[in-house]
């Protein structure tokens, strides 16, 4: 099927992705600095290859950027956090992303990487599952979990007014996921996938586009997304500091 748009991103997004990218290569230091060569170290006038690559070997990367950043993660989380809840809810204490994190190191990674950027979101999910009553899913283990994505990840989105309020009616998450490599079961092949959370006729759907070998065609499939057999009326997404992307 031919969908052209759903690899468009937020007029917002083109505007902070450079501003985020130099921020990310601030923080992972001096490899990332010089591995961009001329992007951070232009090449002075009359410089060849071989001269260059000298003046970039002597060059040094004082990492003040990730100090910061470690200093401030390190003053939010320096005493863990108390939570009071049902004991229903332990399981998400226990376990929130379904890869075994607790909620205490959940929200401390989260934060450490949204800070720099002041932007991300977290997604409330559920797998995909024939349960219809909240017994069937747990007996089949079937969580609720949460989903981080980074700034980079959120490509687009829009708003409408929803029972008298603006809400999200639309969300484009950018994602990476592992095809199968029947040649090669050790290779790793990642490829990119769009995950597009939407209100259609007044309820909330996901569907999931991965792009195929013709150019702008996709194999789209929809999840229906059901609560104990009641479709749901919201996006349940909710963005880290502000819905769009302010100055990092």
């Amino acid at each position: 099927r031919n969908i052209m748009g759903v690899s468009n991103c937020h007029d917002l997004y083109n505007k902070r992705k450079r501003q985020w990218e130099v921020i990310r290569d601030c923080i992972e230091g001096e490899d990332a600095i010089k591995g961009k060569g001329e992007v951070y170290l232009p090449r002075a006038k009359g410089y060849d290859r071989k001269r260059y690559e000298a003046f970039k070997l002597r060059a040094e990367w004082v990492n003040f950027t990730r100090r910061v950043l470690t200093g401030l993660h390190g003053l939010v989380f320096r005493k863990r956090p108390t939570f009071t809840y049902p004991k229903e809810l332990q399981f998400i204490v226990d376990n929130c992303d379904r890869k075994g994190t607790s909620l205490y190191r959940f929200a401390s990674d989260t934060f450490k990487d949204s800070l720099p950027v002041t932007h991300g979101g977290l997604l409330v999910d559920m797998p995909k599952s024939n349960a219809l009553t909240v017994l069937e899913a747990e007996q089949q283990k079937i969580f609720p979990y949460i989903k981080y994505y980074s700034a980079e990840t959120i490509i687009n989105w829009k708003t409408d007014i929803i029972d008298g309020v603006e809400q999200l009616s639309l969300l484009v998450l950018q994602e990476e996921y592992e095809a199968e490599n029947q040649a090669d079961e050790f290779a790793h092949d990642k490829k990119i996938q769009y995950r597009v959370l939407d209100i259609s006729n007044g309820v909330y759907r996901q569907r999931l586009f991965r792009p195929m070998d013709k150019q702008n065609e996709y194999d789209i499939q929809e999840i229906p997304i059901n609560i104990q057999g009641e479709a749901q009326t919201t996006i349940p997404f909710f963005f880290l500091f502000e819905q769009e992307p302010g100055v990092p």
